[in-house]
């Protein structure tokens, strides 16, 4: 069941893709290192659950802009880490394999960030 959820999120990751510029494109930076148009909210460790289960998830323990953003509304980065820790963690694809699913449709999806 939890091999067939993450198939289709590659999938559906794959088919929202399809309308991308070619992989052959310039991939080009796309805010100038602009600030997030929303604060970041870093809680301190130990004053927020959600935020410290994400921390507890990432190598080095340190909450990434991402997480700062979505910390905004909590049940939301709660979510995506929920969603994110079973693509990268808790399925039946080899590690190569999974990155490998991931570059493409950071390619399909012209995400430079990604490399």
């Amino acid at each position: 069941m939890l091999r067939s959820c993450c198939l289709l999120l590659i999938a559906f990751g794959c088919l929202v893709s399809c309308g991308s510029p070619s992989p052959g494109s310039n991939l080009e930076k796309r805010d100038d290192n602009l600030p997030a148009r929303v604060p970041y909210v870093f809680p301190p460790p130990g004053t927020d659950p959600i935020a410290d289960t994400i921390r507890a998830r990432r190598t080095n323990g340190t909450l990434l802009d991402l997480d700062g953003v979505l910390l905004n509304a909590p049940l939301i980065a709660q979510g995506e880490d929920d969603l994110f820790g079973v693509i990268r963690d808790n399925n039946t694809l080899p590690p190569a394999m999974r990155e490998l699913f991931i570059l493409r449709i950071a390619v399909l999806n012209n995400a430079s960030y990604e490399w």
